[in-house]
C-alpha cells in the first residue's frame, strides 16, 4: 500500500524561544515499488522528511500512513521495531564503523533488532556474493574505497530484507563513475527485490532516473 502523509508539519523551537517550520503542509503518496527522488536546495526539509518516513524522527503535525497502519503517534519502543523491520537506510557519509570488518557492519541491525544471526550470516554471504565483495567479508571497512563501501552500506541497508529503502544522498561521495554504478544498483534492487525506494539528492542525474521527483521548497511540497 506504500507510504502517505497528509499535512505533515515539523516544527522546532530554536534557543531564543522562537519557533521554526522545518516542514509544512507536506502530503504525499508513495506506491509499494517505486523509485521516487526528493530534490530541493540545502535547508528545503529533505532530510527531515526522509527521518520522519523512516521513523528517525517525528512530525509536530499532521498524519503518516504506512501500508495503511498510521504510525504517527507510534510509541518510541513501537517504532523503533517497526523501523529496524521496515526500512533500511543508505547514507551519504555511508554511517560504517571504519575499525570493524565488513559483516560485522553488515550483521549491526541484526543484532540491535536480536534476529537470528546465522540465518543473517548466510544471507550476508549470498549478499556478498550479489554485489562482488564476497573476498571482503573479513575487510576492515577502513580500508575500503567509497564506492566499496557504499556498496557494504546497500547490503547492510538489506540485511534484515526491509520492503522499504531509504537514502540520503548516496551519490554524494562518490565520483560521477561510482555514482552511475550505484544507480544502477539501486535499480536492480527494485527490479529483482521488488523494494519501494526514496532517495534524497541534489544529483539531477540521480533523480532522473527514479519514477517521479517530489520536489520540496522551504518546507513545502511543490506542485
Amino acid at each position: 500500500m506504500g507510504i502517505v502523509t497528509q499535512g505533515l508539519g515539523k516544527t522546532v523551537v530554536l534557543k531564543n524561544g522562537e519557533p521554526l517550520a522545518i516542514l509544512q503542509d507536506v502530503s504525499i503518496t508513495i506506491e509499494q515499488g517505486e523509485m521516487v527522488a526528493i530534490q530541493g536546495a540545502s535547508g528545503a526539509g529533505k532530510s527531515t522528511l526522509l527521518h520522519i518516513l523512516g521513523l528517525l524522527d517525528t512530525a509536530t503535525e499532521g498524519e503518516y500512513w504506512l501500508d495503511g497502519a498510521p504510525v504517527q503517534h507510534m510509541k518510541k519502543k513501537e517504532a523503533a521495531r517497526q523501523r529496524n523491520q521496515t526500512f533500511g537506510f543508505v547514507m551519504q557519509d555511508f554511517a560504517l564503523i571504519e575499525d570493524e570488518s565488513v559483516l560485522d557492519n553488515i550483521l549491526l541491525p541484526v543484532l540491535l533488532g536480536g534476529g537470528n544471526m546465522g540465518k543473517a550470516r548466510e544471507r550476508a554471504g549470498t549478499l556478498l556474493a550479489q554485489f562482488g565483495l564476497s573476498d571482503f567479508a573479513a575487510r576492515r571497512v577502513g580500508y575500503l574505497s567509497g564506492g566499496e563501501k557504499q556498496r557494504v552500506a546497500m547490503i547492510r541497508a538489506l540485511i534484515n530484507d526491509p520492503p522499504y529503502l531509504l537514502a540520503d544522498e548516496p551519490t554524494g561521495a562518490l565520483d560521477s563513475k561510482s555514482a552511475a554504478l550505484m544507480m544502477d544498483i539501486f535499480s536492480m534492487v527494485r527490479k529483482n527485490w521488488q523494494k519501494t525506494i526514496v532517495i534524497v539528492t541534489h544529483d539531477a542525474g540521480v533523480a532522473a532516473r527514479c519514477d517521479r521527483i517530489l520536489r520540496l521548497s522551504d518546507g513545502r511540497m511543490l506542485p
